[in-house]
């Protein structure tokens, strides 16, 4: 039922009616809706009930099929756009098999009149149909599922999300797919923090269908920072009629933040695989992994020639990286040049952790770019973290079985004990950890604040939109939160659209 109310006048009557269908009394719902048709014998829901009550009272057998499309005819000579009318006709002529053509047409019209109030039964034939007789058309099932989305009830939308992770498997787009995982277990607060569009346009950001929605949404938006976040997203992925719009009617934002970031505003910046137990784990044995598995700077290939004292770095790297060092609260480390790095930056993993930097980096014209980049590569400068992004993945994986003994004799009792004691909350609460899960996890951290801090999200995008590294940046660059985050650091753009 879609939860309409009928226009006839015996509302207590009809009700009666829905009744009976719900609870499968097929008899007593023929009878009430009979009844009905006395005083509204073109009453379009009531005939299309009639028709689906009668073939459900024959067990769904032929001759049942052949009086409910009878009353289900009837229904759409009343009314062509009846919904129920569309849904039920499709659904007995997949079932009886004799025309696949027409049922199918009819159940998609039911998708586009009602997604909402579509039954399961119909987009399990969708399924069926779609990847196993007809699989070049998928892009149509996607369409319908997406579609039933936006304004379902919650158990409604939970089965849908299923349904696009199944999808997306069979697919083998891994990156929707875990999207769509997140969003069906309430993994993520993408739901809370982003609106029906913007997540629509996550799972599918080269279409220009749903880029236009999400532009026009932005337009009506009262949030100016929020129209020139996905002004800047739109151009970032390959619009460039937003690209000149964006040179010419906003104003740049603040390029640089007037506090430091808090742990709060961390947190929220932090990706939702990024584990909080794992970085705790991974804190605790991280001073003291250097006695089994730690790098030297032999181990690095680091020469003392490269290192550039502080004095030598070029003035427009040097004020990037106190920038950083500022809204980070962290030491400025030293910088070691690493040429095969060219633009870009990485956290060398010693007892106190240097920055290699490529010598296109040093000299590199955007600010921007370089705070990106110094940021990404900063965001791991604790030692959990540090030890996550450098250390073979085989090491924590020994410590979840257990076999990591000459660690947990080099650690004082107190933290020893600490540690198996997150162990095994971990394995309570999270079961099987994804250890290479949580390290990507850390990449797309380290992606979200170099983002914040930068002001561009265009800038991880420039090689191109990969979907397993981009979709939650695109979804955390858009979010509420990270709105909330650019007014507090003074990042807020205030021009809107002329």
């Amino acid at each position: 039922m879609d939860g309409r109310l009928s226009p006839v006048h015996d509302a207590g009557l009809w009700v009666s009616a829905e009744q009976a269908m719900a609870t499968h009394n097929y008899p007593q719902a023929i009878a009430r809706l009979r009844k009905l048709l006395e005083d509204d014998p073109t009453n379009s829901q009531a005939l299309a009930m009639v028709g689906w009550a009668k073939y459900e009272l024959s067990r769904r057998s032929r001759a049942g099929a052949q009086a409910g499309l009878v009353e289900l005819g009837k229904s759409l000579r009343s009314d062509p756009a009846e919904f129920l009318a569309h849904q039920y006709m499709g659904i007995i002529l997949y079932g009886v098999g004799d025309d696949h053509f027409s049922a199918m047409t009819y159940l998609e019209n039911a998708v586009e009149l009602n997604p909402v109030g579509v039954s399961s039964e119909v987009l399990d034939i969708l399924e069926g149909h779609f990847l196993r007789v007809d699989p070049g058309k998928w892009e149509r099932l996607l369409h319908y599922i997406r579609k039933a989305i936006p304004q379902s009830e919650a158990k409604k939308e939970k089965e849908c999300w299923r349904r696009l992770h199944i999808l997306y498997r069979t697919l083998h787009d891994h990156a929707n797919a875990d999207l769509a995982w997140r969003m069906m277990v309430g993994h993520s607060s993408d739901r809370k923090e982003n609106t029906s569009v913007a997540i629509e346009w996550a799972t599918s950001p080269g279409d220009p269908v749903l880029g236009d929605k999400l532009w026009v949404e932005a337009v009506s938006s009262k949030d100016s920072d929020y129209r020139f976040r996905v002004s800047q997203l739109l151009a970032a992925i390959g619009s460039e009629e937003l690209r000149r719009l964006q040179s010419k009617r906003f104003a740049k934002a603040p390029s640089r933040a007037n506090r430091p970031l808090t742990a709060r505003m961390w947190n929220i910046i932090r990706d939702p695989d990024d584990y909080v137990l794992l970085d705790a784990v991974a804190g605790i044995v991280g001073p003291e992994v250097k006695r089994v598995a730690g790098f030297t700077a032999e181990d690095l290939g680091i020469d003392g020639a490269m290192e550039v004292p502080p004095e030598d770095l070029p003035q427009s790297f040097s004020d990037c990286l106190r920038y950083v060092g500022y809204m980070l609260s962290l030491p400025q480390p030293a910088v070691v040049v690493e040429p095969m790095l060219g633009y870009e930056a990485c956290l060398g993993a010693l007892r106190d952790p240097i920055i290699l930097a490529g010598d296109d980096l040093l000299r590199y014209p955007r600010p921007n770019d370089v705070v990106y980049w110094l940021t990404s590569c900063l965001s791991y400068y604790s030692p959990g973290r540090l030890l996550a992004s450098s250390w073979p993945e085989s090491f924590m994986a020994r410590l979840f079985n257990g076999d990591a003994t000459e660690l947990m004799k080099a650690l004082p009792k107190a933290r020893a004990e600490k540690l198996v004691g997150l162990l095994k909350r971990i394995k309570e609460t999270h079961g099987e950890v994804s250890l290479s899960t949580w390290r990507k996890g850390l990449a797309k951290t380290a992606a979200r604040a170099g983002c914040v801090l930068a002001g561009d999200v265009s800038i991880p995008l420039r090689d191109g939109f990969n979907p397993e590294k981009h979709t939650s940046l695109i979804l955390f660059w858009l979010s509420r939160s990270h709105g909330e985050i650019r007014r507090e650091l003074g990042l807020c753009h205030q021009v809107g659209i002329s």
